[in-house]
């Protein structure tokens, strides 16, 4: 096991080892967190046999430093006796955590999650083989890496994956998020350098962070809510992003969208980086704002075309230029919808 280290924030009737198996009493009416962190910096195989007894509320945990070379792999059968989905969710701050086969979390009252502050999760063997990971629960995504390209495993998250923190969770592996609230940027970025990793029913809520597409990354999502000024971030490759209609979602007043190193077509649309929505109300449409786009300077407002893409437009001070350069057809495109922002084919 190594040196262990303990975040106890419950009160535990009974906690012991039985032939390398862990035993959890009943915990009081005042539940909270127990995690067994291992921080050896070496590499080992974890099975059933180093699960708890019964279905508890302790978390397996990984704390070797941030730059160590440990890898740690979770390998299950579905062992009855015994399991490592008895562990109330996993911590990985540090190494890198691979699966040896599919593993599901369920913990005590079956709402067992996950809590990435750094190192490495990857969705597979580490030499190409995927397997899946399921939660029963939510994710704390704060720092680090989830890794398995579009070939690996999927991660399943059954309730809401919450960034937050200042960091960077970099995105490379297959996800699922089936709460309500999606994946929820409260802070940092989320940054996504492969297309199509998340499942697109999966919503998005943006309250303060930032969602990063690379390397012309491409992905559609369910619905997107927005709580608080928050950032989609395009980084001048060709992505295109399309969310299902989110008339119906709330965008609280005053919030901005803030749209940045977007680089299509604007105007007309159609270029290489596209902004989707299946749907906007013309509140939402007004809290959308493009910075500096496509070689443009300064924070310019959108428009909704018939293909339901949101583009940038000009002020209309500089109308008379669009015109004189050959954008006659989109200047009277825009001036049209100026009216009604929103059109449907």
């Amino acid at each position: 096991m190594g040196r262990s280290s303990t975040n106890v924030n419950a009160l535990l009737t009974s906690t012991f080892f039985q032939s390398n198996v862990l035993s959890v009493g009943s915990p009081s009416t005042d539940q909270g967190t127990l995690t067994i962190a291992f921080t050896d910096n070496g590499s080992r195989t974890f099975t059933d046999a180093d699960g708890p007894m019964d279905a508890s509320y302790v978390r397996l945990g990984f704390d070797a430093p941030v730059d160590s070379k440990s890898i740690y792999t979770l390998e299950s059968s579905g062992a009855k006796v015994g399991s490592l989905s008895h562990w109330n969710g996993l911590v990985v701050k540090g190494g890198t955590v691979q699966l040896g086969s599919d593993v599901v979390f369920k913990g005590a009252i079956g709402a067992a999650s996950l809590a990435l502050t750094g190192g490495a999760l990857r969705l597979d063997d580490g030499a190409g083989t995927g397997h899946d990971l399921i939660f029963a629960g939510g994710a704390d995504l704060r720092a680090g890496t989830i890794e398995g390209g579009p070939k690996g495993g999927l991660l399943t998250i059954m309730g809401n994956a919450v960034k937050t923190s200042s960091g960077t969770v970099n995105l490379n592996g297959r996800i699922a998020v089936t709460g309500s609230q999606g994946i929820n940027i409260q802070a940092g970025t989320i940054s996504q350098s492969a297309s199509d990793l998340i499942a697109s029913s999966t919503n998005m809520t943006l309250s303060g962070g930032t969602y990063q597409l690379v390397g012309g990354a491409s992905q559609t999502l369910g619905t997107l809510t927005l709580t608080a000024s928050s950032t989609i971030d395009f980084a001048g490759g060709a992505s295109i992003l399309a969310f299902a209609d989110s008339s119906g979602a709330s965008w609280a007043s005053g919030a901005i969208l803030s749209i940045i190193n977007w680089q299509g077509s604007p105007i007309s649309g159609g270029g290489s980086a596209r902004l989707v929505f299946g749907g906007l109300t013309s509140s939402q449409l007004a809290q959308i704002k493009f910075i500096d786009p496509a070689g443009w300077t300064g924070t310019y407002d959108g428009i909704q075309l018939k293909s339901c893409e949101v583009v940038p437009v000009p002020e209309p001070s500089s109308v008379v230029a669009a015109i004189a350069l050959g954008g006659l057809a989109g200047v009277f495109e825009w001036r049209r919808r100026r009216k009604r922002p929103l059109v449907t084919a």
